[in-house]
């Protein structure tokens, strides 16, 4: 069967993407579905529509099943928060639900280049949703690979990272591991996102826009947005903690 498999598996070009997308979302649904990806792999039947795909990305697959275990027995609070349900519907006539983890996964069958991967995701009909959590968390990826590069993240580095990432932090984090990043380096940001009160993962504003017009004396314009962004970060770093150092620093 297996060598009949083989030998047809160019003629799955002529299958709908959506058809073989729906399929492919059983499998990246389920830990006992990994093994089977990467069977899929060796007898061809994935290169037509993921032609990035590699033995190395999908064992990456299989660890992420296995980081996903340890990670939330360290961090219960995860668990919820990977297989919550992408925002967005799921396609139509497809009845499996897609979760942040299951999507994340696709990682393990996609270019590194995140724009190379959004086409390839584009190009296989996947939803909106599914695509900018992709594309985003090889972002996130390749950004933790550079600053852990130059040691412990800075508290600038952090905030940036979680603006960039925001609620996907979870899956990246899953993947990352799952890469080769240890626990040990990824504990201090997993910690952070879970702190609520987190002016780095979590920043709340110390002052509105109609705060600034009315102290500064200033008109509405880019400028408003602009000063917000910096008092986001200014929080975050620890340089202001109360809208009055806040409103100072904006002077």
């Amino acid at each position: 069967t297996r060598l009949q498999l083989r030998r047809l598996a160019p003629l799955l070009s002529r299958v709908a993407p959506e058809r073989i997308r729906t399929e492919l979302s059983y499998l990246l649904s389920h830990a006992a579905g990994s093994q089977w990806l990467k069977t899929l792999w060796q007898d061809g039947l994935l290169q037509s529509s993921f032609s990035a795909a590699t033995a190395q990305g999908l064992d990456r697959i299989a660890e992420m099943d296995r980081v996903e275990i340890g990670i939330t027995a360290c961090w219960p609070q995860l668990e919820s928060l990977l297989h919550r349900t992408l925002s967005d519907r799921p396609k139509s006539g497809e009845g499996v639900r897609r979760t942040f983890f299951a999507t994340a996964k696709l990682v393990g069958l996609v270019d590194s280049d995140p724009t190379v991967a959004k086409q390839t995701l584009q190009e296989m009909k996947y939803s909106k949703a599914e695509v900018n959590l992709v594309g985003t968390i090889l972002q996130g990826l390749a950004q933790l690979k550079a600053d852990l590069r130059q040691g412990a993240l800075s508290r600038r580095q952090q905030y940036l990272l979680f603006r960039m990432v925001r609620e996907a932090f979870p899956a990246l984090a899953v993947v990352a591991i799952a890469s080769g990043f240890s626990l040990t380096s990824l504990t201090p940001l997993v910690e952070e996102f879970l702190n609520a009160q987190s002016a780095i993962a979590h920043p709340k504003p110390l002052v509105s826009g109609q705060d600034l017009m009315r102290s500064l004396q200033i008109a509405p314009g880019p400028i408003i947005g602009q000063l917000l962004s910096a008092l986001e970060l200014a929080h975050a770093e620890g340089c202001i903690s109360t809208p009055g150092t806040a409103l100072e620093f904006a002077q």
